[in-house]
Parts: structure tokens; C-alpha cells; sequence
């Protein structure tokens, strides 16, 4: 079985392409030498740093994306290219603080001087927002204008959320996952539930690719941390949703992060991954070998950023 690349109109990490405008003060912390780690990127009694064994190096070809909510709701997204970490603004600040949210993809037109991102939010109401990031490039000046719609309720249930292309899955307070068809004009509609409960101890939920499976089927490759702090992936096969299966990649060591991103490189057969503490801290990994459905060869660079506060999610 191979993992094979994202399906999503573009995956976040091709933010950095974009005309929305890096946004200052977000500090960049250059990883020490010594600073990398094998897993266990974090002790508990010491969120900051990183433990340390042999250096991790991540090719500029490797990046990983998140969607960030900043503290005054300002929507930005936080790309590590490698190892330099950059957040992208789109200066609209929500006026609600998000629930949950997912970054839906992206779309160019007009020779790329028009590139749109979509997201989905739930607010504290349980109300479904469709975010709808338009920049204009005219002559080497970019603006950015925001439509947020209101398309669904009854979301209130909602804490996680993760879209794969053509569907958003969807974790509950109550512990289930559900399932949502995304159309081409990205209306969602209910597509199954997954699972009704067993997700209680999932913290964080991120979009890992998706695999070839027999009998022609598709897997989705969705990535996680527990409440006992490993690293897990589990696959969903898009035709057959219940037939879930699950791999530790890492036991132990990554409870003090709150996301955790998988990315892409666009050579080789590595993924870069961007955790992310909830102070804001940011820690790049590689995966050496994204294929082999382990995490023993998953190393840290250490701490590339930190600023990144807010609601943080694929």
C-alpha cells in the first residue's frame, strides 16, 4: 500500500503562492544543533524544547500548513517550508471565535492574478460558516476580501474537523465521526457517519493523503494526537467508511501539542509534519519515509517559530 498525494484542490501548504500578506510579529526561532528529536519531540515538564538526538534535515522541497484563528479571530494560515515557518494574514478579523475549523482548498483564475481559499467554521452557536478568501493581485499589490456565509446549523456537536477533497470529516463532542460530501460548489451534505463513538480521545485531526486500496478503493489517511499523547493515523476507505484502521505511529510523546499538520514533499518519499503547542511554539519533523506506515523514522529539526496562537487546524 502507498500513500499517495493530497486531493485537495491545492493543499494548504501552496498558501505560501499566495497574495495574502505575511504578517509581522510572529517570531522565528532558529533550532539549535543540538536541539532535534527522535518522536518524543517533547518532555512534559519541558514544552519548549526539544529533546535531543541526531539532527533532522528538511528539504526546502517538504512543507506542512495550518489553518490559524488568531486571539482577535484574525483569519491567517502558517506555512514551514522546510524549515522556515511564515503566517500568511488575510486581515479579516471573524468577530466570533471559532469552534472548529478546516481549510477546504484553493482555486486560481485570471492567470493567478484571482486565487481564492475556502474554509468551513462552526461558531459558538453551532452555526457552519463557508469562508471564501478572494486576493486579487493588480500590478505587484494584493488585496484580500472575506465572505463568510452562513450555510448550515446544528453544528454545535462539532470540536474537530478535517477536509480531504471531496469530504470533511467531522469529530463530536460525543465521540463520533462523521462524514460529509463536498460538492464542486462546495455545499456539504451528510454522507454516513463513521463511527458513533471511540473518537472521545482524539485531540487533534489533520489530513495525512490518501492511499490505493484493494478492490479499488481509495483510503484516507487522517492523522492524529490522543489524550495519552501518541501520534496515530488511521485510514477510512471512502467506499466502505466503517472499516476504519488504525496505526500508532508514536506511543507516547506528543501530548503537549495541540495540532499537529501533515504535509507533503514534493520529492522523495518523506512528509514534513508542523506541530504546534498552545502557547504557539512550532516544531518541524520529517518523516523519512512517509510509505511505510511507521513512525520510528519521524525526526525533529526543534523549534522553527512560536506566535502561532489561536484556534490551530488543517
Amino acid at each position: 500500500m502507498s500513500r499517495l498525494s493530497f486531493t485537495r484542490p491545492l493543499c494548504a501548504a501552496v498558501v505560501a503562492t499566495l497574495g495574502i500578506t505575511a504578517l509581522s510579529g510572529v517570531a522565528v526561532a532558529t533550532p539549535a544543533a543540538n536541539s532535534p528529536a527522535l518522536i518524543a519531540p517533547l518532555a512534559a515538564a519541558t514544552a519548549s524544547t526539544a529533546s535531543t538526538v541526531s539532527a533532522a534535515s528538511i528539504p526546502s522541497t517538504c512543507r506542512a500548513a495550518v489553518t490559524i484563528v488568531r486571539p482577535d479571530t484574525t483569519l491567517a494560515m502558517g506555512v514551514v517550508q522546510g524549515t522556515k515557518p511564515t503566517v500568511y494574514s488575510t486581515g479579516h478579523q471573524l468577530g466570533y471565535e471559532p469552534t472548529a475549523i478546516a481549510f477546504l482548498g484553493n482555486t486560481k483564475s485570471a492567470g493567478d492574478r484571482v486565487s481564492v481559499d475556502r474554509f468551513l467554521a462552526v461558531d459558538g452557536s453551532g452555526r457552519l460558516h463557508r469562508l471564501t478568501a478572494t486576493t486579487r493581485t493588480t500590478e505587484g499589490s494584493a488585496s484580500t476580501a472575506v465572505d463568510d456565509t452562513v450555510v448550515a446549523t446544528g453544528w454545535g456537536s462539532v470540536r474537530l474537523m478535517v477536509a480531504t477533497g471531496p469530504y470533511l470529516y467531522a469529530v463530536t463532542e460525543a465521540g463520533a465521526l462523521r462524514r460529509y460530501a463536498i460538492s464542486a460548489d462546495y455545499r456539504v451534505e451528510p454522507a454516513g457517519v463513521v463511527a458513533t463513538s471511540g473518537w472521545g480521545g482524539v485531540r487533534s485531526l489533520a489530513y495525512g493523503g490518501w492511499w490505493k486500496l484493494p478492490g479499488d478503493d481509495v483510503g484516507e489517511d487522517l492523522v492524529a494526537i490522543t489524550g495519552s499523547g501518541a501520534l496515530t493515523a488511521y485510514v477510512v476507505p471512502r467506499k466502505s467508511p466503517q472499516n476504519v484502521t488504525r496505526r500508532t505511529l508514536a506511543s507516547s510523546g506528543w501530548g503537549n501539542y495541540r495540532h499537529v499538520a501533515a504535509g507533503e514533499c514534493s520529492t522523495g518519499e518523506g512528509r514534513s509534519l508542523a506541530a504546534v503547542t498552545p502557547s504557539g511554539q512550532v516544531h518541524a519533523f520529517l518523516d523519512a519515509d512517509g510509505n511505510d506506515q511507521s513512525g520510528r523514522d519521524i525526526r525533529s529539526t526543534g523549534r522553527v517559530a512560536s506566535g502561532w496562537r489561536g484556534l490551530v487546524a488543517d
